[in-house]
C-alpha cells in the first residue's frame, strides 16, 4: 500500500513539475486514466491476431458487433477463415494464449457477465465434464441452452432472436456460432460440440 501511495505521489509531483497549470481535477483525471491503462487486458496473440477492434467494441458495450468480431478472430486463430466455421478438432487445438485474451476481454468489459469462462462455469454447474454425452439426443445441450438464454419455450433461437443486452442472461455471449449452419438457422444440440470442446481446451490451458 505504501508503495502505491508513493507511486501516486511521485506521479502527482511529476505532473505538477511538468505543468504547474494543471488543476486538481485534471491531475485526478490523469491518475484515473493511468489506473485504467494499468488494468488493461494485454492484447497478446500466439497467431499474430490484432484484438484492438474487439477490445474497443466491448469497451463501448457493442455486444452484437463484438460477437461478430469474436467469430472472425477465432476463425483467424484457427486458420479457418476460408471455411467459415470451426470443427471440434479446431477447438481442441485452439491457442491457449488467444483463448485467454478473448475471454478476458469479454469478462472485463461485461463485468463478469459474459465470456467463455463464464459459460464454462455454467456448463460445469450443470454437471458438464470432458466425458459428458454431447450427442444430439442427450438433453444436456438443451439444459445448457436454457440456462444461457439460447432457447425459449423449448425451442432453439436463431441468431436474429438473441438479445444483445448486458441485462440479459449470464453467459448469453459470446454466442457459439463456431459451425457453419448456426447463423443461418435455429441450432440443434450437436452444434454445441465445438463450444463444449473449447471449454475442455480452457481447462487444459488452465483457464
Amino acid at each position: 500500500m505504501k508503495s502505491l501511495f508513493r507511486a501516486f505521489g511521485l506521479t502527482v509531483l511529476s505532473l505538477t513539475l511538468t505543468n504547474c497549470s494543471l488543476s486538481p481535477e485534471q491531475i485526478a483525471s490523469h491518475l484515473e486514466s493511468k489506473r485504467q491503462e494499468k488494468n488493461e487486458v494485454p492484447l497478446v496473440s500466439a497467431k499474430g491476431v490484432d484484438y484492438k477492434r474487439l477490445r474497443d467494441l466491448l469497451k463501448a458495450k457493442k455486444w452484437k458487433e463484438a460477437d461478430e468480431e469474436t467469430y472472425k478472430v477465432m476463425l483467424k486463430v484457427a486458420s479457418r477463415e476460408s471455411e467459415g466455421w470451426l470443427r471440434a478438432v479446431d477447438a481442441s487445438n485452439f491457442s491457449c494464449q488467444d483463448l485467454g485474451t478473448i475471454d478476458k476481454l469479454w469478462v472485463k468489459y461485461s463485468n463478469g457477465k459474459f465470456g467463455f469462462s463464464v459459460q464454462k462455469q455454467i456448463y460445469e454447474s450443470l454437471g458438464g465434464t470432458n466425458r459428458t454425452n454431447w450427442g444430439i439426443n442427450s438433453g444436456f445441450g438443451k439444459k445448457f441452452g436454457d440456462k444461457v438464454g439460447w432457447r425459449q419455450e423449448g425451442e432453439w433461437l436463431n441468431y436474429s432472436a438473441l438479445t444483445f443486452s448486458e441485462e440479459h442472461y449470464v453467459g448469453h455471449h459470446p454466442w457459439f456460432h463456431l459451425c457453419h449452419p448456426c447463423k443461418q438457422e435455429p441450432v440443434v444440440p450437436v452444434y454445441l460440440v465445438p463450444l463444449f470442446t473449447l471449454f475442455s481446451r480452457g481447462s487444459n490451458c488452465g483457464a
